[in-house]
């Protein structure tokens, strides 16, 4: 072999070796891009879902405090009447108004 061809063959695999590093570079970014991407999709789905669970609890406490409140009337016209049949006085309008309150 002589000079020139020995001096083909390193520039050869030089450019090989270049090719190698460009795609593996390009290898590197992709799967970059995508860490970085998955990272803010799931960030987004996070947030998202924070806020309807927020939603939904705000909902759920005002249906409780509502159950709650009626709950307390029920028991307290319930009472009422209780007390009103043990005496021998059935109901009266005061005693349906109150409840229906």
């Amino acid at each position: 072999m002589g000079l020139r061809e020995n001096s083909k063959n390193e520039r050869g695999s030089l450019g090989n070796r270049r090719n190698g590093m460009k795609k593996m570079l390009a290898m590197v970014l992709a799967t970059g891009g995508f860490a970085v991407a998955s990272l803010i999709v799931s960030t987004l789905l996070e947030t998202r879902h924070a806020a309807q669970q927020a939603e939904q609890q705000a909902a759920w406490q005002a249906e409780k405090t509502a159950l709650e409140a009626a709950l307390v009337v029920a028991k307290d016209c319930h009472d009422v009447e209780c007390a009103r049949t043990r005496r021998g006085v059935v109901g009266t309008c005061e005693t349906v108004a109150r409840c229906a309150r």
